[in-house]
């Protein structure tokens, strides 16, 4: 097969997809409850419904009627015109429709006759469900077909709808007549769920496919069918080529087999009319092409960072990625996953800030309003080299990665950011932009922002890099969350969160012991309190003791310029000695460990050039 273009607008799995007007229109149906128009020609969405309230999961459509049918986990079945379907817009897509009556489940499979007057569904209720969408009076309902004791995962219509066939989770596929309102075969071939079907023009023989990775060449006259091929994984859709030959087989893997149909093996398999018995051999066991897909992500690990994730996909490869650059920074290869996590893992706290889903083969990060900026980042950490005494918003940093090709109109200009901390010189606007510099999405990134209430609705699907072009731009400005729009083009956000701590002499029990309270940012280092403490408390007992120095703040300490400062001085807490590299918030999580206000012990050291269990 040759690649030729992929479209993306879904955020959920792409479950059914029907071609329309000889290939040019695609109708797709998804889990993120839209069904979607596409323009194969031109490679672009047309417009979006958004009418089921559940995963769409079924389509079926009518050349003849140019009609289709939609259903889903909503237990609702909706017809629609392509052809009105067509000549909506993006801003112009509101389109009113009735469902028809009487669906009692969930829906997995749906069919209608070439006519597209009669609809025949499948669902949990291991029936099928029949309407002829001719009869007004009863909204379509004709009838229930009962006999299969387990969910009905697959349903095919003859076309003049007479006939319907049906595929099972209990193993078996019937064969029905809709006159006679009666199953008039069933056929056992298989040792698992049925899961797909592909009948034949006529309506006289079929294949079938499931769970137990078979497929199955049935003639509807005889009870028993012939292994046609085995897959490695179970099957979910099948479709027959005239030219050549043969047959298209997808699995739950990304790849898509084709597998040759050879019309004299299937003249030689003893498939009569008379009844005779079948042979085990397959009629094909090799496929002769492949349409090799992408490996999909199906474990993941969040570092301790809550920065970086290591995957690993189907393919056994373990990667590294950055979520603040939204992209792929290491592919490791095939190596232990779990010794890859420990080898990794690192004596640091931060809070969750982000939620990660990998049901669709990638990574899905989620940022929302209420998590978002609760996890803050040194400027040193983000910016290697750099030694400034500035913090920034990983969720802030990620959200202007993703938005950065958005129209330069709309950006704050650097040179007007104002904080308090900041010099003259103003370094906070020089570390704004080299960070803006550092931190860019791909644009190939897909970006979705949603509204969460009663019902989930996607109001913004695009590829990062699309925010230049002027029809996006408009879009994305109106659809964009106010919290979003201060965090990116204005810069309002919420202060770095606060943590209040007390500072003692080690093992004094001196009642008079001076304890000093500080408020300082929770990623504040230790380090930066011991310079802090040299710098104040060190020098004022040196010049006037018994002077209780008043009330302290801290606001995260400028550097004092003492080289190996912590050779002179340490912290501890909970009688054990604390990194200087590590930040406050690591330390209350895994050496406080309990509740009120962080207490830390310093203790002065004899002079010495030896490092004096400081790490």
């Amino acid at each position: 097969g040759t690649y030729i273009k992929s479209m993306e607008h879904h955020s959920d799995w792409v479950n059914d997809i029907v071609l329309c007007h000889n290939g040019k229109t695609i109708i797709s149906g998804s889990s993120d409850t839209t069904v979607k128009v596409w323009d194969a020609v031109r490679g672009c969405c047309q417009s979006t419904l958004y009418t089921h309230r559940d995963y769409v999961r079924a389509l079926a459509y009518s050349k003849q009627k140019d009609l289709f049918a939609s259903s889903g986990f909503d237990k609702q079945i909706y017809l629609w015109d392509v052809a009105t379907l067509v000549s909506l817009t993006p801003t112009n897509n509101i389109l009113k429709t009735r469902p028809l009556n009487g669906q009692k489940n969930s829906v997995y499979s749906i069919a209608i006759d070439e006519g597209g007057t009669v609809v025949v569904t499948g669902s949990t209720e291991r029936a099928l469900r029949v309407w002829d969408v001719r009869d007004p009076r009863k909204n379509g309902r004709m009838m229930k077909l009962v006999g299969h004791t387990d969910n009905v995962k697959t349903v095919m219509l003859s076309a003049d709808g007479t006939k319907c066939l049906s595929g099972s989770s209990d193993g078996t596929v019937k064969l029905w007549s809709l006159g006679q309102q009666r199953c008039i075969t069933t056929y056992k071939n298989h040792e698992a769920g049925v899961w797909a079907l592909c009948v034949d023009e006529n309506f006289t023989s079929f294949y079938s496919a499931g769970n137990d990775c078979k497929v199955f060449y049935t003639d509807m006259k005889q009870s028993q069918g012939v292994l046609f091929c085995t897959e490695k994984h179970p099957i979910l859709k099948m479709i027959v080529q005239d030219e050549p030959k043969s047959l298209w087989v997808a699995t739950t893997s990304s790849d898509v087999h084709r597998w040759p149909i050879n019309d004299e093996d299937s003249t030689d398999s003893k498939i009569t009319e008379n009844g005779s018995s079948t042979p085990s051999r397959p009629l094909e066991t090799t496929s002769n092409c492949t349409i090799k897909g992408s490996s999909g992500i199906f474990n993941y690990h969040v570092l301790n960072d809550r920065r970086h994730i290591l995957t690993k996909d189907t393919d056994d490869s373990v990667a590294l990625y950055d979520i603040l650059k939204a992209r792929k920074v290491e592919e490791i290869g095939e190596v232990d996953y779990e010794k890859e996590i420990e080898k990794r893992k690192q004596l640091v706290y931060v809070p969750n800030w982000f939620t990660v889903d990998v049901k669709t083969g990638m990574l899905n990060i989620s940022l929302e309003e209420s998590d978002c900026f609760s996890a803050w980042i040194s400027a040193k950490d983000l910016l290697p080299g750099n030694s400034e005494n500035f913090s920034d918003c990983k969720g802030c940093v990620t959200l202007k990665a993703l938005m950065d090709y958005f129209p330069k109109k709309y950006h704050q200009d650097s040179s007007t950011l104002n904080d308090s901390d900041a010099n003259s010189q103003n370094p906070r606007a020089q570390i704004t932009k080299d960070i803006q510099e550092h931190f860019c999405a791909p644009k190939h990134t897909p970006l979705i922002i949603s509204e969460q209430g009663e019902t989930f609705r996607v109001t913004i699907r695009m590829c990062c890099g699309d925010a230049a072009y002027e029809p996006e731009e408009t879009q994305i400005s109106k659809a964009l969350p106010r919290w979003i729009s201060n965090a990116i083009f204005t810069d309002k956000i919420p202060e770095l969160v606060k943590m209040t701590f007390n500072l003692i002499p080690y093992k004094n029990t001196s009642k008079s012991a001076k304890r000093h309270q500080f408020t300082a940012s929770d990623n504040v280092s230790i380090q930066k309190i011991i310079e802090h403490v040299i710098n104040n408390e060190m020098s004022n007992q040196s010049e006037n003791q018994g002077n209780d120095g008043g009330k302290n703040h801290s606001k995260g300490g400028e550097s004092s310029g003492i080289p190996s400062s912590a050779n002179r001085l340490r912290i501890l807490c909970q009688d054990q000695i604390i990194d200087p590299a590590l930040d406050l918030r690591t330390v209350k999580h895994f050496f406080w460990k309990g509740g009120g206000q962080l207490i830390l012990h310093h203790e002065v050291l004899e002079h010495s050039n030896d490092d004096d269990n400081c790490n």
